[in-house]
């Protein structure tokens, strides 16, 4: 539930929802949540929605710049392809937030000019193997990924292509499975900083060597 989550930050409320996809793992509990805060700005890619996350849309807020990279305006209903995918900017860092979009998706970003260097990445599709281009990993360069997945994934996600990619690639992988809630923190006067639960709450948590060192 995003509610004990924004609590714990001081949060009262979000000033945007952003559901990125249709599927339950994305869009589940988004009309509560939306219900719940009736003023924050909802962003979507289902085209009934008030707010469609195209391609273009940008807005600046506290010296964040955020921008939706995809889906295209023109473009019709492509399933999971259709995903919206979020660039977060700003002096002190910079992280991609993907949704469920697949490859063909990616190397469309990489023609379009949009694989660009950022700090931290969300893994498109949670690391699935449908999800994997190299190219796109590689003019990224995050200096971490990350893909929010259950313990044991009946699917072994993230998938071992993917998790071999990053390790050719040099780009530490930390899972929700692995690490437990995961923080990224952004300051002007640092370098970002990820944070893990499992090295907060050590007693709760086996020693595991999946779950990269905090910074």
């Amino acid at each position: 539930s995003l509610a004990p989550l924004l609590r714990q930050h001081g949060v009262r409320a979000p000033d945007w929802i952003v559901v990125p996809g249709t599927q339950r793992d994305y869009a589940g509990g988004a009309a509560a949540t939306a219900a719940r805060w009736p003023k924050a700005k909802t962003w979507s890619s289902r085209a009934e929605r008030a707010g469609r996350c195209s391609a273009g849309r940008a807005w600046e807020a506290d010296g964040v710049r955020y921008a939706f990279l995809h889906p295209g305006a023109a473009l019709p209903d492509l399933g999971t392809d259709s995903a919206c995918v979020l660039e977060v900017r700003s002096a002190a860092g910079s992280v991609l937030l993907p949704g469920s979009i697949g490859r063909n998706v990616l190397r469309r970003l990489i023609l379009q000019g949009l694989a660009r260097p950022v700090d931290a990445l969300m893994l498109p599709a949670a690391g699935h193997r449908r999800a994997l281009e190299t190219n796109w990993l590689a003019a990224l360069q995050p200096d971490i990924a990350l893909a929010s997945v259950r313990p044991h994934h009946p699917r072994g996600l993230p998938h071992r292509e993917v998790r071999a990619a990053l390790e050719r690639l040099n780009i530490p992988l930390a899972t929700t499975a692995a690490c437990g809630a995961i923080g990224l923190r952004f300051r002007i006067d640092r370098p970002p900083q990820w944070l893990f639960e499992r090295h907060r709450s050590r007693r709760f948590w086996y020693a595991t060597a999946e779950c990269p060192r905090q910074r």
